[in-house]
């Protein structure tokens, strides 16, 4: 399929996918723990595996919230997709019951 035809949808699942992933990159690479400086709570190497961890656990939040948005995106791709001829695979539209472009009656009962 060419991408330049896409459903609206299509380009709403790629968006999200794209801001999401903006997202995670850029909060991977601004972690604090650049600056952990050793005081008297927390030692540098502690100070460095508590901002990482806390890294890692934004980061699995922001996947987390990603996936839901897809598998909604997901479902509304589903049931929005266009009605297609069974013959020709034309699009047709909701209440149109004979294809325009080669005139096959959808309401039509079929035989087995």
């Amino acid at each position: 399929m060419n991408p330049l035809r896409w459903r609206k949808m299509s380009w709403a699942i790629v968006a999200w996918s794209v801001v999401m992933l903006i997202w995670i990159i850029a909060a991977a690479n601004d972690r604090p723990s650049k600056d952990c400086k050793a005081d008297a709570i927390l030692s540098k190497q502690d100070c460095i595996a508590a901002s990482d961890a806390g890294t890692a656990i934004g980061a699995g939040i922001v996947v987390f919230i990603w996936f839901l948005g897809f598998v909604v995106l997901g479902i509304i791709w589903l049931a929005t997709r266009p009605r297609r001829c069974a013959r020709c695979g034309e699009r047709m539209r909701d209440r149109q019951v004979a294809c325009k472009h080669c005139g096959y009656d959808v309401a039509a009962p079929t035989t087995p």
